[in-house]
């Protein structure tokens, strides 16, 4: 599948002197370098928005290689119909066309930018896939019932309508994952099951998509928030801002902090959840300062010590179920969620 064709001009911080230092260098065919970056194992961004006075990245053609990981875990066979949620530059869809072919390829997008630019591309590269614009959110109830559903964008949880828009023993692979705390996150590959139900395991997967969006005019990431320092706290504590990075760790703390955004600085590190904060050093021990309605590092500290007792379990370890009534993330199995 010629990538080139699907990403005509793009964006790549190199190192080298930027065009924009928000946004890197501007590639196009004709800048030295574009057919090496194009054919590397990179993320290439290709879409920016203006928004709050800042460029914010909205879309991109992840690097190959986790493109292609996520088509493995999806294990399509001849025969069956894959739903794409984030058609973007239409490229994943050009590789479901070429594997399964393109009358059983559906991709959405919620930009329809995005889907305009995607069908001559691929029509280019010879393929005819089902493009619609929409909230991917919904899924594509016309097209149901999927053997198949990938998702290239992020979402911070499974869908319900995407369970029901997949077939019993069908697979869903997603990268579920919170745009306040992007390392927190996985792939979850989910088999649905006859009841409206889909339940997996969480595959590790440090480096995700962007955030899915909601509107198209905003990012899918989470916007700043304020932080009132005007009282705080301090005390001492054994856990500090590096420990709450581990991958393991910091998928429960976000099951246990939902609505968590995480500042990492060069030496602190913030977490924010509504109008409480805390603040700590990336080392330990260190002092936490703190403020607001809720002591947050005391959670991060409760779940640091359950995840201790527990022998420091890797992501792996981690799965996800979904019901028609609510979703969690569990520990070795379904009756052994992370929040309590």
């Amino acid at each position: 599948m010629p990538r080139h064709l699907f990403i005509p001009d793009f964006y790549l911080h190199t190192g080298m002197d930027a065009e924009d230092e928000r946004k890197g260098t501007h590639f196009t065919p004709e800048t030295p370098g574009y057919l090496d970056a194009v054919y590397s194992d990179q993320t290439l961004v290709t879409q920016f928005i203006e928004y709050n006075g800042w460029p914010w990245p909205t879309s991109s053609s992840t690097a190959p290689s986790l493109m292609l990981r996520m088509l493995q875990d999806l294990h399509v066979h001849d025969g069956m119909t894959v739903l794409e949620v984030g058609t973007g530059t239409g490229y994943n869809a050009g590789l479901l066309s070429q594997r399964l072919g393109a009358d059983r390829v559906t991709s959405i997008d919620i930009d329809p930018e995005l889907v305009a630019l995607a069908g001559p591309r691929l029509q280019e590269a010879g393929f005819h896939p089902t493009l619609a614009v929409g909230d991917g959110r919904n899924g594509f109830p016309e097209g149901a019932p999927f053997d198949r559903l990938i998702a290239t964008v992020a979402f911070d949880q499974i869908p319900l309508n995407w369970v029901q828009q997949v077939k019993p023993k069908g697979v869903i692979v997603c990268d579920l994952r919170h745009g306040g705390a992007p390392w927190s996150g996985a792939l979850a590959k989910l088999e649905v099951g006859g009841d409206q139900t889909a339940s997996g395991n969480l595959l590790a997967c440090p480096v995700g998509f962007m955030s899915a969006r909601t509107q198209v005019g905003t990012p899918g990431t989470s916007s700043a928030v304020s932080i009132d320092k005007t009282t705080c706290h301090g005390r001492e504590t054994r856990v500090g801002g590096s420990s709450a990075m581990s991958p393991g760790l910091a998928l429960s703390i976000w099951q246990r902090i939902p609505n968590l955004v995480v500042y990492p600085g060069e030496d602190t590190f913030t977490i924010v959840s509504g109008d409480s904060w805390a603040e700590v050093s990336l080392h330990e021990p260190t002092q936490v300062t703190y403020s607001g309605p809720e002591d947050l590092w005391a959670v991060v500290e409760e779940t640091h010590a359950w995840w201790r007792a527990s022998g420091q379990p890797e992501v792996q370890r981690y799965g996800i179920t979904v019901t028609p009534d609510r979703q969690w993330v569990w520990l070795d199995t379904p009756d052994r969620p992370v929040a309590v």
